[in-house]
């Protein structure tokens, strides 16, 4: 591990713990612990640290303006999170949707302070035959535009440009699907008079652990979501023997003991072990999202299983051809004439080549070609190590 990725970890741990950076810490170079923090979605959290270490005028003047702004930003974006949901959650309430927040919206509170926990967006669980209605009645009542709908989830955005992933499914194209479609029945309702529902603990430690896993899978992972876990399990403590059941049938109890225990390590200081410190060197190399070139590279570990190359087929038909059902809120003609199904089809494959997405295409095709024996050996021993299964090629 390089010293920009230990300077980043010791002030994230002086951050989310409220200890102060160790005597003596000093920023080597301040232009790229900016740049690894902004990958990892924490940039936010050098400000308080290093401006109490008096460390921060210490700093080129172009990367304390970029720090203090990133941190302002982070404040004002979390109240206005804040706001959104209450709307969301006040006309969700009104409808009698039962619905369940998720990641940001659901642990932002259980984090030293609400802005440490950033977000993009909002992510809201409805049931299935409820999206249609929340998402019209958020569009009509609130102003929501829709943009687009995913395979799980509306893509809905507000007038002030919050951007709202109303989800009907939590599937992540991983095998602990088969535990994530059973959301609901871990789910109890918040109290009475709210619609709103809470995951049981074990459940959602299960649900945040393949969010993670899945990031991995596609290129990225970042450390952040790590934390999440860490305050999750600090905060409302899971049934043991619940967890380990469903990590098992997910296939994460490796994933998930390899990353609380690194996240753990983190927050105490202690000395990582051998696999810790390779998980969070590759989660530290990249971005929480993914890049196209970790991504190629992850998908050539799986290259050869023509199971998995028959799952990626099917994957491929259901987007290609979305049901009605799913196509009716951005294309709401199709509640009048279910004929015109094909036609819109059409109109979609014309939207998606014209949005750049075909150019998204080619540069997979070259990041693929990119890829290295090496860097390929190397995704491979990780996921081996974690027992993650390799995604479709």
């Amino acid at each position: 591990m390089d010293r920009t990725a230990e300077e980043l970890i010791a002030i994230v741990r002086a951050s989310l713990s409220g200890a102060p950076l160790p005597a003596g810490f000093t920023v080597g170079d301040g232009a790229a612990l900016l740049s690894l923090a902004r990958r990892q979605e924490m940039a936010h959290l050098l400000c308080v640290p290093l401006a109490s270490a008096r460390l921060l005028p210490t700093l080129p003047e172009a990367v304390q303006t970029e720090i203090t702004e990133v941190h302002l930003r982070a404040i004002v974006r979390t109240a206005q999170l804040t706001h959104e949901l209450r709307q969301i959650s006040a006309v969700l309430d009104r409808l009698s949707v039962p619905y369940i927040p998720l990641k940001g919206a659901a642990l932002r509170e259980l984090w030293p302070n609400p802005w440490k926990r950033t977000s993009c967006d909002i992510d809201v669980l409805v049931r299935p035959e409820d999206a249609p209605r929340a998402a019209e009645a958020l569009i009509a009542e609130l102003g929501y535009s829709a943009r687009s709908l995913g395979h799980h989830d509306h893509s809905l955005y507000s007038p002030s440009g919050v951007h709202l992933e109303l989800h009907f499914s939590l599937a992540l194209n991983i095998p602990a699907d088969c535990v994530l479609a059973r959301v609901w029945e871990y789910a109890a309702p918040c109290g009475e008079g709210s619609a709103c529902h809470r995951l049981d603990p074990a459940f959602a430690c299960v649900y945040l652990a393949a969010h993670h896993a899945a990031h991995l899978l596609a290129g990225g992972g970042g450390i952040r979501p790590i934390f999440d876990l860490i305050f999750l399990l600090r905060a409302t403590p899971p049934d043991e023997a619940l967890l380990n059941a469903l990590l098992a049938e997910a296939g994460l109890a490796v994933f998930f003991r390899a990353v609380t225990e690194l996240g753990e390590a983190i927050m105490l200081g202690a000395t990582l072990s051998t696999p810790s410190k390779a998980l969070c060197e590759w989660l530290l190399s990249g971005r929480i999202y993914g890049d196209l070139d970790r991504r190629a590279v992850i998908r050539h570990t799986a290259r050869g299983d023509r199971a998995r190359r028959r799952a990626r087929r099917r994957y491929l038909r259901t987007r290609l051809f979305p049901p009605r059902r799913e196509l009716s809120v951005t294309y709401p003609v199709l509640r009048r004439a279910p004929v015109l199904l094909p036609f819109v089809w059409c109109h979609r494959w014309l939207s998606l080549l014209f949005s750049g997405r075909l150019r998204l295409t080619l540069r997979r095709a070259r990041a693929a070609a990119r890829t290295t024996d090496e860097g390929v050996a190397t995704a491979a021993e990780l996921l081996i190590a974690l027992e993650l299964t390799p995604p479709p090629v």
